[in-house]
């Protein structure tokens, strides 16, 4: 079975999923952050700002084309006519964007390397890059501020995608994974290792 969606529905799935992982992440940062040591808090840190920063780029680059449909659909015109009368309070997000898709590129995306394989760190990104959990987390609450917007004008249309998506999902066919034979292999390669290198000192490696 094929999920078959036109232009606007397929924006509209990938922002709604943008902003669901966006929440998701959000949440779980808030759970979690003071129940891990220090070392491994700031592992868990740097995974879910990444991860914040990941669907935030992705929404950034969605709505992008969202807008583009202005003139196939009279609610995506009002959308865009809402977006310019209010283009001062977005006007932070404008400047952060290129900003928010280098470090995607960079330091996810390509992750430490950009587009020619240079090796790039931290201290290569421009310095007002937002690089905390208070600056992603002030940049994706604004994007699902105007998410709000979007799910209020294709309200119908987006609960449409969602009852798709449902009905595609409940179809797919289950694949029966043989789990005794996977952990079977992965021992015996483990063994294999050990034999050949000696165990190793995970606790070196968990910061």
């Amino acid at each position: 079975m094929e999920l078959k969606f036109n232009k606007l529905e397929q924006s509209l799935f990938i922002l709604f999923r943008c902003v669901a992982n966006i929440e998701a992440t959000k949440k779980m940062f808030i759970r979690k952050k003071n129940d891990f040591e220090k070392d491994r808090k700031d592992n868990f840190e740097f995974i879910a700002i990444n991860n914040l920063y990941l669907f935030t780029y992705h929404f950034i680059q969605e709505e992008k084309y969202l807008r583009k449909l202005y003139s196939e659909n009279k609610k995506v015109k009002e959308y865009v006519d809402f977006y310019d009368e209010n283009k001062e309070i977005l006007k932070k997000l404008r400047i952060a964007k290129d900003l928010i898709i280098g470090y995607r590129n960079k330091l996810i995306g390509h992750y430490y390397r950009d587009d020619k394989g240079n090796f790039i760190h931290f201290s290569d990104l421009p310095e007002n890059t937002p690089k905390t959990d208070v600056e992603i987390f002030y940049y994706s609450d604004l994007l699902n501020t105007l998410f709000v917007v979007i799910a209020k004008l294709f309200e119908s249309e987006l609960d449409e995608v969602l009852k798709k998506t449902r009905e595609y999902e409940i179809k797919i066919p289950t694949i029966e994974i043989d789990i005794e034979a996977l952990d079977e292999e992965l021992d015996k390669f483990k063994d294999i290792v050990r034999e050949q290198y000696g165990e190793i000192n995970k606790k070196k490696y968990s910061n």
